[in-house]
């Protein structure tokens, strides 16, 4: 299958049946509600036109390329 390509925030919005991004470059999105998002949208691979970041809480282990610095 090949990936679909987001080309901005707001598509990312409407693809996953979010609600309107507040501001066109910066956008927070609760995984949460991404993941009941995603069961209602066909795209199941994507490719985005904008960096991400992403905060992953509950770890129970420190990754070990962490300590070393990378």
């Amino acid at each position: 299958m090949k990936p679909y390509r987001i080309k901005s925030i707001s598509e990312f919005h409407n693809i996953f049946n979010l609600p309107k991004p507040e501001h066109p470059l910066i956008s927070v999105v609760d995984y949460a509600e991404l993941v009941v998002a995603k069961r209602t949208s066909d795209v199941t691979v994507t490719v985005s036109d904008y960096y991400s970041i992403s905060v992953k809480r509950g770890l129970s282990q420190k990754n070990p390329l962490w300590s070393a610095g990378i």
